[in-house]
């Protein structure tokens, strides 16, 4: 699967001046919302992943996490195509705080001492994986992998796996030279102030 041309079909490779989940600026922004309502395409996005992951030797998790909200989606369908396995993997998610994330609604004694498959859809900083490795560390589950759509940031990680890797510029809000040029930042997507 060509998840980069998925996106360009979709309409959801866009130009322009945004905000992006680590709180850089960037001219380029992947719009993965408009995947997500497409259940074939996503049937088929949890089929690449799940076979990136065992691919890369990295198929014998008992747990899929991911971080809300993308990665709620993403792990419900890496998880559903390993259904046939003789265990399926069960599939939750890490919530958002302040501080990091946190494990919910029980889900935290699930991982206990359970061998972890991370998703995420757009890596930048890798931020959010790290955030939700820690939090999964807390609770004694270990993170074998990490599978994702796109590697937009160049982002380092032990076991990370991508379907597609994006050169793409982003910059500090202060060394922003969109900004410095008063272009205005899309709400629209992304995390621009609305």
């Amino acid at each position: 699967m060509n998840i980069l041309t998925t996106l360009k079909d979709l309409d959801g490779l866009l130009q322009g001046h945004f905000v992006l989940k680590s709180g850089r600026h960037s001219d380029q922004y992947l719009n993965k919302d408009v995947i997500y309502p497409h259940v074939n395409i996503m049937q088929q996005i949890g089929e690449a992943l799940a076979d990136l992951a065992c691919t890369n030797n990295v198929c014998k998790f008992t747990i899929v996490v991911g971080p809300e909200k993308g990665g709620i989606i993403l792990a419900q369908w890496v998880a559903h195509a390993m259904r046939t396995c003789s265990k399926a993997p069960l599939a939750i998610y890490a919530e958002k705080t302040d501080t990091g994330f946190t494990f919910k609604r029980g889900y935290d004694q699930l991982l206990h001492n359970q061998k972890i498959l991370l998703v995420e859809d757009i890596l930048t900083t890798g931020g959010s994986i790290q955030a939700v490795t820690e939090a999964i560390q807390q609770t004694s589950g270990e993170v074998i992998g990490t599978v994702a759509l796109v590697n937009r940031g160049n982002v380092q990680l032990p076991n990370l796996y991508t379907l597609a890797t994006m050169d793409a510029t982003s910059w500090s809000p202060q060394e922003c030279p969109l900004c410095q040029q008063n272009i205005p930042i899309n709400t629209n997507v992304g995390h621009g102030k609305k």
